[in-house]
């Protein structure tokens, strides 16, 4: 009968799409149209059958159609052996380490800084000249001091010719003899200001307090530099007598003991590291050059290779702690984070 009246009430050309889901039939979707179907139409439906047969049978039959998943033995053993061995692996006891920048620091060096307030006039030395105690090493622009010397020795010429002139008056006149003991007093005050001016005169030339190599940056940046009273201009310091200074960012941060070994891979031959031992860390954090909150620590590397290493050689340094589970050690960031959320 469909048949029959086929050419009555639809059109020439029908398109049937069975709906099946998991081996089950759903249903049938009819297409009819006038014009025969091509290729790219039959793509088309296709896709949209598939999705119309996935929405049908999650609307209608839910879970009922979804596979049950059976645990065989196999893979039941499978999967507790696997937890296993990541539990295994996870309270396995590595060595907690960190990697921080580093660079080579002389140990106690002899600061030269300004005895007082002036401006740089010279630098009498190169960046790691060996210099000898007593060596001049910066001179300070003496052309004021040497102006209020001469001030000052013209007024203790004029003291002293006063009190020349009533010393002998005062030989004749009684008047003039109340007078010799101000005069005097004014030619000690004008002696004693010559003499500070010739100190500071003397003190514009900084020594080297010991023998070393002086340690600064470039004589450029300070020449006809002022500076200030107690400001570091340079240090002395021995090339052989050397520690490798470690900063620590307060984010890597992890509590090492005094003696702890430390790996120091300096920038200029990376494939040869120099060993050393924990000597210090600094109590609390303090902003870096390169503005990293960051803790310090100092080691003490292998007086065999650490002549080697000149002062200012900079590279990276890894710090060895104690052992500890390895599950732990890769928390420890997570952890920290939910200690300051819980507040503990």
């Amino acid at each position: 009968a469909v048949v029959a009246e086929w050419s009555e009430w639809w059109p020439a050309h029908v398109l049937c799409c069975p709906l099946v889901w998991g081996g089950r039939h759903l249903g049938m979707l009819f297409f009819a149209r006038a014009e025969p179907w091509l290729d790219g139409d039959l793509q088309l439906i296709e896709t949209l059958t598939a999705s119309y047969t996935q929405s049908l049978t999650l609307a209608v039959l839910g879970d009922r159609l979804r596979p049950r998943r059976r645990w065989r033995p196999k893979r039941r053993a499978a999967i507790a052996a696997a937890i296993v061995l990541v539990i295994l692996i996870g309270v396995m006891p590595i060595r907690a380490s960190v990697l921080a920048p580093a660079e080579i620091v002389p140990v106690d060096p002899a600061p030269v800084r300004a005895p007082f307030d002036g401006v740089v006039g010279s630098l009498q030395v190169a960046p790691n000249q060996v210099v000898h105690a007593g060596q001049v090493l910066v001179s300070l622009d003496r052309d004021q001091l040497q102006a209020r010397y001469a001030v000052a020795q013209k007024a203790l010429d004029m003291a002293q010719a006063q009190y020349m002139v009533a010393a002998q008056q005062a030989m004749s006149s009684s008047k003039d003899s109340g007078q010799i003991a101000v005069l005097a007093s004014k030619v000690d005050q004008q002696r004693a200001e010559v003499v500070y001016d010739k100190t500071m005169l003397d003190r514009a030339y900084l020594t080297a307090p010991i023998d070393g190599i002086a340690v600064f940056d470039d004589a450029n940046q300070w020449i006809g530099k002022p500076v200030e009273t107690g400001e570091r201009i340079m240090l002395v310091a021995s090339p052989k007598n050397t520690q490798l200074e470690i900063q620590v960012p307060a984010a890597e941060i992890v509590t090492f003991a005094k003696g702890s070994d430390v790996v120091f891979f300096n920038n200029v031959d990376p494939d040869r590291p120099t060993e050393g031992k924990l000597t210090f860390a600094s109590y609390s954090s303090a902003m870096t050059a390169d503005g990293v909150l960051a803790y310090a620590f100092r080691a003490r590397l292998d007086p065999d290779k650490a002549g080697t290493l000149r002062l200012g050689l900079k590279g990276t340094a890894k710090i060895y702690g104690p052992r500890r589970p390895l599950a732990l050690w890769l928390l420890r960031r997570p952890i920290a984070v939910m200690r300051e959320w819980l507040s503990l």
